[in-house]
């Protein structure tokens, strides 16, 4: 119908919009103009937007090198986020432990992408270390993680088949109220298949659960 045209309209809007942007930035480098911060994060913005991950760590690895520039979180967001989607978990954690050493405080948007690079790379220890880190970020605003994260983090587990830390997390969400669905039990269930201990407390879990509703 008419919502779904104008839906569409605004989508390739915006992909066009992001591409002349990132057009910009490549003209501005051709032809040896320097860059601003805001120029470089408004390419980064658009190559992500056209899901464009190789130009995005293109982009990043001109600013990276630029020393008239720092980055800032949301450049670090974007190249971490870039290697992340383009099948590489291990640069983005590397490149998300270097932001302390630069100085660069990690946001929520910094630690929620370092979680789904470990769920990539089944780095299960680093998954909970890091969703430690976000859920004392967000405390100090008064909020929680997502329930996504959480189960992204389960995912971690699951991929590392990391029976203790998978109990554990499950046990964190059930004490803190956090929302539980079939897939974040199917992980657990995943990670703790070959503990049998654990997998019959994910069953009990999961029966009390189906019985409160």
């Amino acid at each position: 119908g008419r919502g779904r045209a104008r839906r569409r309209r605004r989508r390739v809007g915006g992909l066009r919009a992001g591409g002349r942007l990132l057009h910009v930035a490549e003209q501005l480098g051709a032809r040896g103009i320097p860059a601003d911060r805001a120029a470089y994060e408004h390419a980064l913005t658009s190559a992500m937007v056209l899901r464009r991950y190789d130009l995005a760590l293109s982009v990043w690895r001109r600013l990276d090198a630029d020393p008239r520039v720092a980055a800032g979180s949301r450049e670090y967001n974007a190249a971490i986020s870039a290697h992340q989607c383009s099948g590489a978990p291990e640069r983005a954690l590397a490149l998300y432990d270097r932001m302390d050493g630069d100085g660069v405080r990690p946001d929520s948007d910094t630690l929620h992408v370092a979680i789904l690079a470990c769920e990539a790379g089944a780095a299960s220890g680093r998954a909970v270390q890091i969703l430690g880190r976000l859920e004392e970020f967000l405390a100090s605003l008064g909020v929680s993680p997502a329930a996504a994260t959480y189960d992204a983090t389960m995912r971690a587990c699951a991929a590392r088949a990391d029976a203790p830390r998978a109990a554990t997390l499950l046990r964190q969400m059930v004490r803190r109220g956090v929302r539980r669905t079939h897939p974040t039990y199917a992980a657990a269930a995943r990670a703790c298949a070959g503990a049998a201990d654990r997998l019959a407390e994910v069953g009990t879990f999961l029966a009390a659960e189906n019985h409160a509703l």
